[in-house]
Formats: structure tokens, C-alpha cells, sequence
């Protein structure tokens, strides 16, 4: 019969039913139990969504895959894992190749233009604004 009073009396206080009022000892007992198990669940979910597509790998996937909705880890990516490290040297050539790209793209974009006002009609009106 002790056995039972004492389970009663440590439910009685679990879950805040005795003491400063049901409320307070509820969210200081039992309650406070929720918003731990709800951060646990946040985490784990967000690890999950963040992590790489790959089936079965746990690692997170921080580089999208170019044209596709898929996210990768640096072991995974089909580019990234080509490389063992992207150095100095790797990230400066990427860069001076864009640059000579786009410098290329508006020469030409200055020919287009250069050869589309050279055939145009002269006809001594301002060109609308």
C-alpha cells in the first residue's frame, strides 16, 4: 500500500499538481519536458533537410548541384569531388576565366551595337526617349 501512496505522490509532483499551483508546477515538472522534445524534433528535422542527397549519407549537403533540385556534400558532388581541395589557385583561374568571358561577351555586345547604329537611316531626329 506504501508503494502506491509514494508512485501518488511522485505523480502528484511530476506533473505539478501539488505545490505553488497546477499551472507553474506542471511547466516546472512534466511541461518543461514539450519544448525539450520539441527542440530535439526541430533539430533532427533540420538535419534531415539539410542533409546531402546522396541515399544514405548523413553528412550535410551544402553545394546545390547545377540544374538539378538536389543538394550535395563535397564527397558526393559530382564537380567538388574531382577536386581534393579548392585552393587559392583554383578559386583565381575560375575567376580570371569569368572576367575574360564576360569581357569578351561585351566586345561583342559593342560590335552589335557599333554595326546596328552604322546601318541605321540618318534621318536628323532625335531618337525617341
Amino acid at each position: 500500500m506504501f508503494i502506491f501512496h509514494a508512485i501518488g505522490n511522485w505523480l502528484y509532483w511530476f506533473f505539478g499538481i501539488g505545490g505553488s499551483g497546477p499551472h507553474y508546477g506542471f511547466w516546472s515538472g512534466a511541461g518543461s519536458d514539450i519544448g525539450e522534445i520539441t527542440l530535439v524534433g526541430a533539430v533532427i528535422v533540420a538535419a534531415k533537410h539539410a542533409n546531402c542527397h546522396d541515399k544514405g549519407c548523413w553528412r550535410i549537403g551544402l553545394h546545390r548541384v547545377e540544374g538539378t533540385p538536389y543538394k550535395a556534400c563535397r564527397k558526393h558532388h559530382p564537380v567538388l569531388s574531382q577536386h581534393p581541395r579548392i585552393t587559392a589557385e583554383i578559386m583565381a583561374k575560375a575567376h580570371e576565366e569569368f572576367q575574360a568571358q564576360r569581357r569578351a561577351d561585351s566586345t561583342r555586345i559593342e560590335e552589335i551595337h557599333r554595326q546596328v547604329t552604322a546601318s541605321a537611316p540618318n534621318t536628323g531626329e532625335s531618337p525617341p526617349a
